[in-house]
């Protein structure tokens, strides 16, 4: 019977029971067993998500859990005698053969709902659990590299990385919308796509042209924002805003100005 210190931390005690031989193997083979019974059970809460913060709450708290299994499994490696090639060969076949899998299809998973994700304000969120995992992973896979022999090394580093390249594919997915599903282009022409106002006209003097569209501020509808009357021909705009940008305002805009009358602008009109 082992015997611990009253008090005594997981890392004083686990030695004990993580080196004693081929129970190494058994407890790592456990580990990984429970990372795959988490990495299950968080597909099957993601799989049947169909939106919603509230509906969130569960999927967190099993990506926590299947990130604590791995945090777990890397400490018992961290703190066991070098694996003899059996328990090496026996932890390489079952990430393999199952836990590869099982990841695979957790973010398998996770993409597919990026629809529901990205509407609820919780890609961030998702990214950020993907990188915590990957980070995990990671460094399990720099535990199990010290202490494999050498001579299956290879194999046990090639399988952790096709692990870790399966949650970096999943973190790609998402790559374009990790500001919570919202994001914004810019036109090869210089136009603004997000601020509703098109075409080339942002040039040097202000609005010239005719093509302020977007949302609200084509053709008259430069009134009711303070900019109709002698309010343009005060930032010397008078000519820029001829044409037919103030086409039906009654006289918004100077025929010659250029510089304005000076006068005192009139209160905007809303």
């Amino acid at each position: 019977m082992t015997q611990t210190v009253p008090g005594a931390s997981l890392a004083q005690a686990a030695p004990a029971e993580a080196k004693d031989g081929g129970g190494a193997g058994v407890i790592i083979l456990a580990d990984l067993k429970s990372i795959n019974t988490a990495t299950t059970f968080l597909t099957t809460k993601i799989t049947a998500y169909q939106g919603g913060l509230v509906a969130a709450v569960p999927l967190g708290m099993a990506q926590n859990n299947v990130d604590l299994e791995i945090k777990k499994c890397t400490k018992h490696v961290t703190l066991s005698l070098a694996f003899s090639e059996a328990d090496a060969q026996t932890a390489i076949t079952y990430i393999t053969g199952t836990l590869e899998a099982s990841i695979a299809a957790a973010i398998q998973a996770i993409t597919s709902k990026k629809s529901l994700f990205a509407a609820s304000k919780l890609t961030t969120i998702v990214v950020r659990n993907l990188k915590t995992m990957k980070a995990d992973t990671d460094a399990l896979g720099a535990a199990m590299k010290a202490k494999v022999p050498s001579t299956q090394q290879q194999a046990a580093m090639a399988t952790l990385t096709k692990i870790d390249e399966v949650i970096t594919g999943g973190i790609t997915a998402y790559s374009d919308s990790t500001g919570g599903g919202m994001t914004s282009t810019m036109t090869p022409t210089g136009a603004s796509t997000g601020g509703g106002m098109t075409g080339t006209e942002l040039t040097g003097k202000g609005m010239t042209g005719t093509e302020m569209t977007g949302k609200g501020m084509t053709g008259t509808e430069l009134t009711g924002k303070g900019t109709t009357g002698t309010e343009m021909t005060e930032k010397g705009m008078g000519t820029e805003m001829t044409g037919t940008c103030c086409a039906g305002t009654g006289g918004c805009c100077t025929e010659t100005g250029g510089t304005g009358s000076g006068d005192k602008p009139p209160p905007p009109k809303f």
